[in-house]
C-alpha cells in the first residue's frame, strides 16, 4: 500500500471514528440528529457570550470557541481549512478570493468539525495535503448541516421563515438577511419547513465517469458525451415524499429547467415529475432560478419542488 492509500485509509478511518464517538453522546438518534442537537447547544452556550445576530459573526463564534481565525493567501486550495497549531490549539485559514458568504459558510464548515469527539485527531488527518472534499462523505455533510445551524441558527430562521414563506423569492431575502449563499439558505429552508418541499442545486456539466472518458480518449474528434444538468446536492423536508435524485444523476431532459440554460432566462416555473432513476418523484410544482456559475464556468440553477398536494 502506497503512502497515499494509508493516508487515505487514516483519514477515513479518523472519520468514521469521529461519527461514532458523536453517536455515542446521542444514543438512539441518527449522525444528521446528532450534530444538530450539539450545534445548537454550541449556539445556545455562545449567545450567553454575547454572540447575536443575524447576521451572525463566525469569526465570533471561533474565537469563542478558543480557535484562532487567519486570513491565508490566494492561493490557498480551499475555501478554508482547520489544522493544528503547535501549542494543540486549532486556526482556521481562509481563503480572500471567494465571495464573502462563501467565506462564511466555509468558516462555519470547518468550525463544525470542532464538534466530533477527538477533533484534534480528525483534523490532524485533514492536514494541508488533504484533497478536496468529497460531496459525499458523511463527515463533509455533517459539518455541513452543523455549518447551516451555526450561521442560519433557529429559532431566528424560523421565524423569519414564517414570515416571508417557502419560495424563492424569499430565498433572496433571507440570503441578504443572514450574509448567507443562496445554497445555504435553500438547504435550510428544506431542513426547517414543515411544507413538502425539496431543494436541489443543479450544474450542467458530465457524470465523473463520462469527464474521465472523455480526458482519456485517443483522438479529439472522437464524438463525447454531452454535458446535461446534474443534481451536485439535494434535500428534502421531513414530510416530502418519495426518493430524492442522488448526486450526479441528470433531471429528463424534456423539463423546463434546460429552457433556461437556452434562453438565457433568470428563473422559469413548471409542474413536473421528475424520474429518481428507480423511482419517480411526486408531481411538484418547480420553481428554478440561475444562480453563480462555478469556478469552471458551469451554468448552475437552484430549484424548489412543491408537492402539488400541498397547493
Amino acid at each position: 500500500m502506497s503512502r497515499d492509500e494509508r493516508s487515505k485509509d487514516d483519514q477515513q478511518n479518523a472519520a468514521q471514528r469521529a461519527i461514532k464517538a458523536l453517536c455515542a453522546e446521542y444514543p438512539g438518534v441518527s449522525a444528521e440528529a446528532a450534530v444538530r442537537m450539539k450545534a445548537r447547544a454550541v449556539v445556545k452556550e455562545v449567545r450567553r457570550l454575547g454572540w447575536s445576530g443575524p447576521p451572525f459573526d463566525p469569526e465570533l463564534l471561533a474565537s469563542l470557541r478558543g480557535i484562532h481565525v487567519i486570513e491565508g493567501p490566494a492561493s490557498l486550495d480551499h475555501d478554508a481549512l482547520i489544522r493544528p497549531r503547535a501549542d494543540r490549539s486549532l486556526e482556521i485559514v481562509w481563503n480572500p478570493v471567494p465571495p464573502l458568504t462563501r467565506r462564511r459558510f466555509s468558516i462555519c464548515h470547518e468550525i463544525a468539525h470542532t464538534l466530533f469527539p477527538d477533533a484534534y485527531e480528525t483534523i490532524h488527518y485533514r492536514g494541508a495535503s488533504r484533497g478536496r472534499p468529497d460531496p459525499e462523505d458523511e463527515l463533509e455533510i455533517l459539518c455541513d448541516i452543523a455549518a447551516s445551524e451555526f450561521l442560519l441558527p433557529y429559532p431566528e430562521f424560523q421565524t423569519d421563515l414564517d414570515e416571508h414563506g417557502v419560495s424563492l423569492d424569499a430565498m433572496d431575502t433571507l440570503r441578504d438577511r443572514y450574509q448567507a449563499s443562496r445554497e445555504s439558505v435553500l438547504l435550510r429552508i428544506a431542513g426547517t419547513t414543515d411544507h413538502p418541499i425539496a431543494v436541489a442545486i443543479l450544474r450542467h456539466r458530465l457524470k465523473p465517469t463520462e469527464s474521465r472518458k472523455l480526458a482519456q480518449a485517443s483522438f479529439s474528434f472522437e464524438k463525447g458525451p454531452k454535458p446535461r444538468l446534474r443534481v451536485d446536492l439535494m434535500s428534502a423536508s421531513s414530510t416530502f415524499r418519495g426518493e430524492l435524485l442522488r448526486p450526479h444523476k441528470s433531471v429528463p431532459e424534456d423539463s423546463f429547467v434546460y429552457r433556461l440554460l437556452e434562453e438565457g432566462s433568470v428563473n422559469g416555473s413548471g409542474t413536473e415529475v421528475w424520474d429518481s432513476g428507480r423511482s419517480s418523484l411526486p408531481r411538484c410544482h418547480i420553481e428554478a432560478l440561475s444562480i453563480a456559475p462555478d469556478a469552471q464556468g458551469a451554468a448552475r440553477i437552484a430549484v424548489l419542488l412543491r408537492c402539488c398536494d400541498d397547493d
